[in-house]
């Protein structure tokens, strides 16, 4: 089996961590379209530099590389670096849009809203779910990530020749 590219697996990290973060991070709303995009980013990238089509194995660990390695830059950005710059990070701009859409019909329940959102995070804190959180993270990204690459082996590099087994 070829090694992994891992100009590639940086590549689509990098696509999947600026399409999740901050403002972006709404195209991900749209069935995860900045993460599968991210993905297939490095799909295509690997294709194109190793000039052989990708196997499945290939597509799902590329792909799983990416998307870890996209949660890690994910988390770090939003949790540490943002806040500390003063920039919303991704969740905070999802629940913003969500709580004016709702407060313009009802402004009761936005309020409500926003008091279960405070005592979530409080509750989080509390509890330590950061560590779940990021654990969760890391192994639905895996997953998710190795799926998309899969695809994204089948989609791109089909004109080109496979690779050969190393004996």
């Amino acid at each position: 089996m070829k090694k992994v590219n891992f100009n590639s697996v940086l590549l689509g990290a990098l696509t999947v961590t600026v399409l999740s973060t901050s403002y972006l991070g709404l195209i991900n709303l749209l069935c995860c379209l900045g993460f599968i995009g991210g993905i297939l980013v490095t799909i295509w990238h690997a294709t194109e530099e190793g000039g052989v089509q990708l196997d499945n194995k290939q597509g799902a660990l590329s792909g799983a590389l990416a998307a870890i390695l996209a949660a890690l830059l994910v988390l770090t950005l939003d949790k540490a670096i943002l806040p500390m710059l003063g920039i919303p990070t991704s969740e905070e701009v999802i629940m913003q849009v969500i709580t004016e859409a709702v407060s313009s019909s009802d402004e009761q329940l936005a309020w409500e809203m926003q008091e279960q959102i405070d005592a979530e995070k409080a509750l989080q804190e509390q509890n330590g779910a950061g560590g779940l959180a990021f654990i969760s993270a890391i192994l639905f990204n895996g997953l998710f990530g190795a799926i998309v690459g899969m695809v994204g082996a089948k989609i791109f590099g089909r004109n080109l020749p496979k690779i050969e087994e190393e004996g």
